[in-house]
């Protein structure tokens, strides 16, 4: 377990074999140089990837900053938000695998510290590998590749309601924590089918593209979401309005699926037809103006994708995120009505007619 587990976990491991006294001394002190020469060469292959990648984020910084300023002048088109985000996206993914780097290498080398020391105590002879000179050296190498101290790295806290950095790498640090942190929440409820959590993660992407946070997936949303689109396809129509008594706004459609409104909220409504696809539905609402800012709302906090046939339908709210709330309140935000499962694709009628 010490030689593939995280960190602070491996360090655990080795406290309990040193516990064990002589008798234990060469059978960690063979794990203890292994591991260390494992990670010295996973941090030297993380600053070799740092090294690499520093254009690519000063590109990734220009892009954001263009496509930011972009979304004030969407009613003049779409066209400069799409090669913004064409051109982004293979950025900001190698900068996601960046930042994962900065907090995995930053976590190794706060530790590294003490499995050293244990080596010197266990093995003197085989400690001389990991000299304090070299040790310092790795560091001060990889902070340098990192951009930030390793301290600094760690310090920077979970995703929640606060802790918030105020800019630059610190917080792409924190927005990483957090869109990681939401994309696991959202896998782990699993109410999606796989195509609505293809929508979902490419809207999360966009979004953290432009320094936004991440959207949770709300099962009640899903569910009005998904309503809605079955609704549209079996009643024939194309609307925001519903023609059914207490379902006409997304609003009352959210509402009647067990969201209870506390205060001040908002929420909006994307829907699309004759979507072929997860990216079809994106790229179809990412050319429309009004569609678009639906996306990118700063205020919206939770969302729900439902597809029927090839009706789609997102909701957005700015509802409190469960994943911040205690396990009873959670249990007690349950689904009202019917409980909808996602389409399978084999049950998908094909596209038949013309639409808006």
């Amino acid at each position: 377990d010490a030689m593939t587990a995280q960190p602070a976990a491996a360090i655990a491991a080795f406290r309990e074999l040193a516990a064990m006294g002589e008798p234990a001394r060469p059978v960690l002190a063979y794990y203890l140089v292994e591991r260390l020469t494992a990670d010295r060469h996973a941090v030297r292959a993380a600053i070799e990837f740092l090294g690499r990648v520093g254009e690519d984020e000063k590109r990734l910084d220009e892009l954001r900053a263009q496509a930011i300023d972009n979304l004030r002048g969407l009613d003049e088109g779409t066209k400069k938000a799409r090669d913004a985000y064409d051109r982004g996206i293979p950025l900001l993914r190698r900068r996601i695998e960046a930042d994962r780097l900065r907090l995995q290498t930053a976590a190794t080398l706060l530790h590294r510290g003490e499995m050293v020391r244990l080596l010197r105590q266990a093995s003197a002879k085989d400690a001389g590998a990991f000299s304090a000179a070299e040790e310092s050296s790795l560091t001060d190498e990889a902070e340098r590749a990192m951009g930030v101290t390793v301290r600094k790295a760690l310090g920077v806290a979970p995703f929640g309601p606060t802790g918030r950095p105020a800019g630059g790498l610190l917080l792409d640090l924190w927005l990483h924590n957090a869109h990681e942190s939401v994309k696991l929440y959202n896998h782990g409820l699993d109410v999606l089918g796989d195509d609505e959590r293809q929508l979902v993660e490419m809207v999360n992407e966009y979004r953290h593209f432009l320094r936004l946070l991440p959207l949770e997936v709300d099962p009640r949303f899903v569910q009005s979401a998904r309503r809605h689109s079955r609704e549209m396809v079996e009643k024939g129509y194309f609307s925001h309005t519903s023609p059914t008594p207490g379902l006409e706004q997304p609003a009352n459609r959210i509402m009647a699926a067990g969201f209870v409104a506390r205060g001040r909220w908002a929420v909006s409504e994307n829907i699309v037809m004759r979507a072929r696809s997860a990216r079809h539905a994106f790229d179809l609402w990412f050319d429309s103006p009004a569609h678009h800012r639906g996306m990118v709302d700063a205020e919206m906090s939770v969302t729900g994708v439902g597809r029927w046939d090839t009706h789609w339908t997102q909701h957005f709210g700015s509802a409190p995120r469960l994943m911040w709330l205690d396990e009873r309140t959670r249990q007690a935000a349950i689904i009202k009505g019917e409980i909808l499962p996602p389409q399978s694709a084999a049950a998908t009628r094909p596209i038949t007619r013309s639409g808006r």
